[in-house]
């Protein structure tokens, strides 16, 4: 159902990302925890203000990885407040940065060049969607919440009404998240998943072992993207636990307290693009 596309950690600079090459003129990464500014329990490269770390290091760490991205030019990276819902919000060049950093939102799309739109994730599934015709991106982050509420197929969706988009043109690129080797869950989650389309037909999204229930992100996102009309061939997958490996923040393995890492994508204007 997915497909492995090999990812490339890129340590050449001063902050560490995961990308691949996607063949298009689009900008792609998700930052590890590695090579930022930020001070213990933040270490080192904290991408998010609201975890109460020193706002002026988390604003060097985006500076940092949007420069290495983007090959040194000056983007601007558009976040928003995530609240684990459904809410897609368009965004438009010239949108004042700070305001949209409060607006809630899980999801964010623009057909504007030479942007970034970013979602923060510390075990949470983060999901990019690139429209191979190059009409529009989106950026969304996707924990149990967000899937239960459909925040993926919803964002596709959208794209398809404010930019013309089909979903057969989508290339989506899953990053490292909890895996089911790490994600335990409640009996009674599980039960409101199976109750739901097109979870009731397909068990390969939890496992059972020994009365416990270990719930799989990326596999119920490929599920839910096949009803959406995303071809499987379409899907890349980072297939990295942000719970086993240290080299990521994690909620779940840190009790809370610790960073987040930041998913970006863009479409370049036509100079110096990576990824």
């Amino acid at each position: 159902m997915t497909n492995n596309l090999p990812f490339t950690l890129d340590e050449s600079g001063p902050v560490s990302y995961l990308t691949f090459d996607t063949g298009l003129p689009v900008w792609l990464a998700f930052s590890t925890r590695k090579g930022g500014v930020s001070r213990p329990p933040f270490v080192s490269a904290n991408m998010a203000y609201h975890v109460g770390d020193d706002p002026g290091s988390v604003a060097e760490n985006r500076r940092r990885l949007a420069a290495a991205v983007c090959s040194c030019r000056d983007v601007p990276l558009y976040t928003a407040s995530q609240v684990h819902g459904c809410h897609v919000l368009p965004v438009n060049r010239g949108m004042p940065i700070g305001e949209l950093e409060k607006q809630p939102a899980d999801s964010l799309v623009t057909a504007d060049r030479g942007i970034l739109l970013g979602i923060m994730t510390a075990d949470c599934l983060p999901v990019l969607l690139i429209d191979r015709k190059l009409r529009a991106v989106a950026a969304v982050h996707a924990g149990w919440r967000g899937i239960m509420a459909r925040i993926v197929p919803r964002t596709v969706a959208a794209m398809k009404k404010l930019h013309g988009i089909a979903a057969v043109d989508l290339l989506v690129v899953l990053g490292p998240c909890i895996g089911r080797c790490c994600y335990q869950v409640g009996e009674e989650l599980v039960r409101e998943f199976a109750a739901q389309p097109p979870f009731a037909a397909d068990s390969t999204w939890y496992e059972q072992a020994s009365g416990d229930y270990h719930l799989d992100l990326v596999q119920l996102q490929a599920l839910q993207l096949r009803e959406a009309g995303v071809p499987p061939a379409a899907l890349a997958v980072a297939s990295r636990c942000t719970a086993c490996e240290n080299f990521f923040f994690s909620y779940r393995r840190e009790h809370g307290i610790t960073g987040r890492q930041i998913a970006l994508v863009g479409l370049t204007d036509g100079e110096n693009a990576r990824g």
